[in-house]
């Protein structure tokens, strides 16, 4: 079982250009904050960075980024499992 968690994290992996790095910059840059997470997920089709950003205002919000380009795709306020955690 661990094992196909592996290869299809591997598979995800070389379709990736964009860094766990440089995906948090590029959140960063159109949500202004702290970030407090990343994750990489398959969305419709497609491998994307989840940052996950808290505001100066203390709102957390959701970035994704294009694991191709870099570009931040989408920005949303979090649902209020965020506001736990604040």
């Amino acid at each position: 079982m661990k094992e196909d968690g592996l290869n299809a994290k591997a598979e995800m992996a070389s379709e990736a250009k964009v860094t766990i790095e440089q995906a948090i910059k590029a959140a960063s840059e159109n949500v202004h904050g702290t970030v407090i997470e990343a994750e990489w997920e398959k969305k419709q089709g497609k491998t994307i960075w989840e940052v996950d950003v808290v505001t100066t205002d203390g709102t957390g919000m959701e970035a994704i980024v294009d694991s191709e380009t870099g570009a931040v795709t989408a920005g949303e306020k979090k649902k209020s499992d965020m506001e736990c955690c604040l």
